[in-house]
């Protein structure tokens, strides 16, 4: 066990990164486990690594962190795939570009080839005259309205409000409350203070169902 800990803690060095090779998977946080996953490829002297939208739940310093890793990584001579609709990613790191369209191959360029409206029409198979479409919604009464929620040290005194028509985004960095806040609107967990009204009415659910 003595050499498996000292090869996992050479590994995270390798990438950056202070892991405790003594610790549980399930107490590390998703960027992490990326790491950790990336090292057990790097411990069987994998020569090309697939990387199936690895970003797509990492804050934006974490996804940062993560493409230093692939481009410390490709600098070594590594082979990497990297899948991804982030395009401002894709450009960031890719030396080629491929786009797969409905299960069909449908060109491969140079990153340095490509304009950004350019690999959207390749992406969708047809000129996109303006990416966001102007539009203006008409926002109403509010629909929901969480006032003063809590439970724990997880989700503390939380209030907010959702109007009709209206897109209302919950963020913040991995461990902020999210996860656990959704969990109580929707009853998987039971606030210890605050309220929830729908409509005007008080919602109390006692499970997601």
């Amino acid at each position: 066990m003595r050499e498996e800990r000292r090869v996992a803690s050479s590994l995270f060095e390798r990438l950056g990164t202070r892991i405790d090779p003594e610790e549980r998977c399930a107490n590390l946080t998703v960027a992490q486990q990326q790491v950790v996953e990336i090292a057990k490829a790097l411990s069987l002297n994998a020569r090309l690594l697939v990387m199936d939208e690895p970003s797509a739940t990492l804050t934006p310093k974490e996804v940062e962190r993560l493409l230093e890793i692939v481009r410390d990584l490709r600098d070594e001579g590594l082979g990497i795939i990297y899948i991804s609709h982030r395009l401002d990613e894709v450009f960031e790191i890719a030396d080629r570009i491929t786009v797969l369209r409905d299960g069909e191959h449908v060109g491969t360029r140079r990153a340095g080839e490509l304009s950004r409206e350019a690999l959207i029409e390749l992406m969708v198979g047809r000129k996109i005259e303006n990416e966001f479409p102007k539009h203006v919604p008409r926002i109403g009464e509010d629909r929901l309205v969480v006032s003063g929620l809590s439970r724990g040290q997880a989700v503390r005194d939380v209030s907010f409000s959702v109007r009709a028509g209206e897109v209302l985004a919950l963020t913040g960095l991995v461990g902020a409350g999210r996860t656990e806040t959704v969990r109580l609107l929707f009853g998987a967990d039971r606030p210890e203070a605050g309220t929830i009204t729908l409509d005007g009415k008080p919602l109390q659910l006692r499970t997601p169902r």
